[in-house]
């Protein structure tokens, strides 16, 4: 280092080309290999894996029928990829099925142990163990190992080439360094050597020839001034001495005055780790008498803390040139915690160490925003997830109900199978109330809003949550008569209430009392801050109460979590109170719990008050409705097995169905389709076309054509913030032979509907239904 350092400056600027240019091109040689590499493998890899799938997905029939032959000419195909060297078909209990090598002679190939799905790199071969799945059960594995000779090839091109780049660059870098030297160096020599006769001689009368206007003609001009200050400094110097020794007075009792002020607590300490300064904010802090602490070791005024950073910086211990920034809790004078952030900084000069700054923050209150934070976060990462498993179930239950049904109209009553099927068919239904309780917590169900007042749900209910909830628990309704109204799904708020009261009764195993009130409430400034996620503004409050068991903080943490569950096994599904809380959060209101061990829980939900007057609409008899027909459909599904049980479904009811897997086949169907298209049934989540623009473009072609969206949630294109746009029609997913019937045969009699209840009553007469609501915790 010394060396370089007293290298001239065309040398070093020289050398600083070379080097940086060298380094550049060896540090991108370097990247574009090992991403070269990483493209290769992984294209290789690619292409290994889709072979495995090609071949995995042939021998399932080989492995069924335990047929080695098929298995081994499956393999065989592999022949056509010059880089397999050995392939391997494992059954399912692990043992060697069917093998392959590319060299038929090659004896030394020992199939290594089936393993679940794994890839590797071994001995300069790429090597993929993948299992073999049928109907989503795995039946074996395949191994496939392939030689990377051609990936060393490959690269010693690479590093050829590169090594021919860098070698001219370096000689470009050479000739352009030498120029540069000459531009640069030349001049700022003359000014050292100028500056050298000046120290030297102590002649102030030299000056520097300047060569140009750049940034080293201003050097010259500065330094040539410089010397015309120079003699002028001088003689002000020891004028400048007297006025600072005044303004270093002065600052020492501004620095006083700032610190006794400040609105931060501040504690000074020595080399010794006592104290020599606390200002009154600290004494206010830590409930501290006014000077009596200083002058003590700093471990007196924390007496139960092991160790404290303070006195760590104050010793030394602490690097002078990093400041330690850190959260910890402190124990005050009267017992009590304070949550604060220090701010430690080592006090030096001229390094030599003469003590630490500690500057504290009270953050015991932003500590609890940032928990409740975190909590909120983490239920909209598990809502998301939740969701994303509810959507895809929704399509393999249709399946599995959509075919029992089929399966039942084969069998008779009283036949074992038919009991099984039905068996079957249960489960299923179970398995949709939880997926729609998976979707409710999501927040990612559809909603139907509607006005209502909630007394008089609560007041509905009335009779049958005695039958829910026990004799041997007493309910209390306590409902305000001045309640506003809200604009919800009363299907979804009834499932709320239901929840919590079945939550209510398992927190009452001996009995007790259940209280459901009803109140206006108002979210203000204060409020909303101390319960983040809360938004300001009129509210309707549901409050139902226990006298249960109760809760500790830590449950409460965790109760709106799905799947969590204080019960025993098999006694609860913990998707109860997280069905609550996508409930009330998607319907953009706020719910709280306030509980203690022993001494019950209470739960207080928010809906937002709507004041808009309310329309009643007239009653009208419906018309009856008819499941057969003879119309065209157009059924647009992606999912296959869904599609083909749909086809099936609307083709034994009598109607010409035309179907497509996507919005472009959809169209082309369309078009080649002569006669007209009645029903557009389509599926609102889509690859490329989603089902609403899939509409909009048929409806140019077919503006007679009636449309019903298919889907199992919230999608942005037919539903805003989970409520379902005015005039779309949506069939949830899943769905049975009838209900699709139903759904299909009133949407296309809806025009004839209309005109009949016109005729009869002469204004239109919506019908809301409610769905059935179960409770399940």
């Amino acid at each position: 280092m010394r060396s370089y350092l007293d290298l001239s400056i065309r040398q070093k600027l020289q050398s600083i080309v070379m080097v940086t240019c060298a380094v550049a091109l060896l540090v991108a040689s370097v990247v574009f290999t090992l991403y070269d590499r990483s493209t290769f493998l992984r294209a290789k890899m690619q292409d290994l894996s889709a072979s495995a799938k090609m071949v995995g997905s042939n021998s399932t029939a080989a492995l069924s029928f335990g047929d080695a032959k098929s298995a081994r000419e499956v393999l065989s195909a592999l022949q056509a990829k010059q880089n397999v060297i050995n392939a391997c078909i494992y059954n399912k209990d692990g043992r060697v099925f069917a093998s392959y090598s590319r060299d038929a002679a090659h004896s030394d190939f020992f199939p290594p142990p089936a393993q679940a799905q794994a890839t590797a790199i071994v001995k300069h071969n790429m090597v993929l163990f993948q299992p073999i799945t049928l109907n989503g059960k795995s039946i074996g594995t395949i191994f496939i190992e392939a030689d990377l000779t051609d990936l060393s090839a490959r690269l010693t091109r690479f590093l050829e080439i590169d090594f021919l780049v860098l070698l001219a660059s370096l000689a470009v870098a050479f000739l352009l360094s030498t120029r540069l030297q000459r531009v640069i160096s030349g001049p700022i020599q003359e000014l050292a050597d100028t500056a050298l006769s000046v120290s030297t001689r102590e002649n102030y009368s030299v000056r520097a020839t300047k060569r140009g206007d750049d940034e080293i003609g201003v050097l010259f001009d500065q330094f040539n001034s410089m010397l015309d200050r120079i003699q002028q400094r001088e003689t002000a110097l020891q004028e400048v001495h007297n006025e600072l020794e005044n303004r270093v007075v002065e600052r020492t009792s501004y620095l006083n005055a700032l610190i006794e002020n400040s609105p931060l607590p501040i504690l000074v300490l020595d080399s010794g780790q006592k104290v020599q300064l606390c200002n009154p904010a600290f004494d206010k802090l830590f409930q501290s008498v006014p000077q009596e602490d200083i002058g003590k070791p700093v471990v007196a005024l924390f007496p139960n803390e092991k160790t404290l950073p303070e006195a760590s910086a104050a010793s030394g211990a602490t690097s002078p040139e990093t400041p330690v920034s850190l959260t910890t809790r402190r124990e005050r004078k009267d017992g009590s915690f304070v949550d604060v952030e220090l701010h430690l900084v080592p006090l030096t000069v001229n390094g030599r160490l003469l003590g630490s700054l500690s500057i504290y923050q009270d953050v015991t209150e932003r500590r609890v925003l940032e928990r409740q934070l975190r909590i909120a976060q983490k239920m909209e990462a598990i809502g998301r997830l939740s969701g994303g498993i509810a959507h895809d179930f929704n399509n393999l239950l249709g399946v599995i109900l959509g075919y029992i049904q089929v399966i039942k109209r084969t069998l008779v009553h009283g036949n074992p199978s038919y009991e099984y099927a039905e068996e079957i068919e249960k489960a299923g239904q179970r398995a949709v109330s939880l997926t729609r309780q998976l979707l409710a917590f999501s927040r990612q169900q559809v909603l139907e809003p509607v006005i209502l007042n909630l007394n008089t749900l609560v007041s509905e209910m009335e009779k049958m949550l005695p039958r829910l909830i026990g004799e041997d628990i007493q309910l209390n309704l306590i409902l305000d008569p001045a309640i506003g109204q809200v604009k919800a799904d009363p299907g979804q708020i009834e499932q709320v209430v239901m929840n919590l009261a079945v939550n209510a009764r398992d927190a009452m195993p001996d009995g007790g009392k259940l209280t459901i009130q009803t109140a206006n409430a108002e979210i203000d400034a204060a409020f909303a801050r101390a319960h983040p996620g809360s938004v300001r503004g009129q509210y309707i409050m549901l409050v139902v109460t226990d006298t249960g068991t109760g809760m500790d903080p830590e449950t409460q943490s965790h109760i709106f979590e799905p799947f969590f569950t204080t019960k025993e096994r098999d006694k609860g599904t913990g998707l109860g109170l997280a069905t609550v809380y996508g409930v009330v959060k998607q319907s953009s209101g706020y719910i709280t719990v306030e509980s203690e061990t022993g001494k019950g829980a209470s739960f207080k939900i928010y809906l937002p008050r709507f004041e808009q007057p309310v329309t009643v609409p007239s009653k009208s008899c419906p018309v009856p409705l008819t499941i057969h027909g003879t119309e065209t459909i157009l059924l647009v599904e992606d999912a296959e097995p869904l599609r083909k049980l749909a086809h099936m479904f609307l083709r034994d009811n009598g109607y010409q169905v035309l179907t497509a897997a996507d919005g472009s086949e959809a169209q082309q169907v369309a078009a080649q389709n002569p006669g007209p298209i009645h029903l557009l049934l389509t599926d609102v989540v889509m690859p490329g076309i989603n089902g609403r623009v899939l509409a909009e473009r048929l409806a140019l072609r077919h503006p007679e054509m009636k449309v019903l969206y298919m889907s199992g949630y919230t999608d942005s294109s037919i539903a805003g913030h989970g409520v379902l746009e005015e005039g779309i029609q949506l069939l949830r997913k899943p769905f049975t032979e009838e209900a699709l019937m139903r759904k299909v045969r009133e949407l296309l009699d809806a025009n004839k509907e209309t005109e009949n209840t016109n005729s009869a009553a002469g204004t239109d007469a919506p019908v809301v239904t409610t769905p059935d609501v179960k409770s399940r915790r």
